[in-house]
């Protein structure tokens, strides 16, 4: 209800996806690859509106660790590029059914701390800022900033063999 009026019941799902993939370059410095995977839809039930809006976007990155103690400090800069898709269906009396593509750049970056959790797992929380720039057909685009703080598990796959 918004001015004593109602608008329809609203079910929102959001969905978002960062699969990380990296690989030890040299001691310490490890580089990679995120995958952004993004959806989010509203659907109203009064009026049959769906609204969409879907992202996909590569980022590359690197990650500096400072070993101490079975902690590691760390600093971390990412950069990307991708696509995202804006979709909205209205009911049948409506005319405003529109689908839009935009171009997305972004790039990041922060410093955290991951902490040994056995010997095959860390757990990691970062603090930094993130810049998004969302472009059109048009020249135009939309930045957006943001502070950030990231929390997650990294498991290594591969273990580094002793060489004698």
């Amino acid at each position: 209800k918004f001015q004593g009026v109602t608008s329809g019941e609203t079910k929102n799902f959001d969905l978002n996806l960062i699969p990380r993939a990296g690989y030890f370059i040299i001691d310490n410095l490890a580089a990679g690859l995120d995958i952004y995977i993004s959806r989010s839809s509203i659907k109203n039930q009064l009026s049959e509106s769906h609204y969409t809006i879907s992202q996909l976007c590569a980022v590359p990155f690197v990650r500096y660790y400072y070993p101490l103690q079975g902690s590691f400090p760390f600093v971390e800069l990412n950069g990307g590029f991708g696509t995202l898709r804006e979709k909205n269906v209205e009911d049948e009396e409506s005319s405003g059914d529109y689908e839009k593509k935009y171009s997305v750049t972004t790039f990041s970056g922060g410093i955290g701390i991951a902490k040994s959790i056995g010997s095959r797992a860390t757990f990691d929380i970062m603090a930094g800022y993130s810049r998004l720039k969302v472009k059109g057909e048009s020249d135009q685009g939309n930045t957006y900033g943001s502070f950030i703080v990231k929390i997650g598990f990294i498991v290594f796959l591969l273990q580094q063999q002793d060489q004698n």
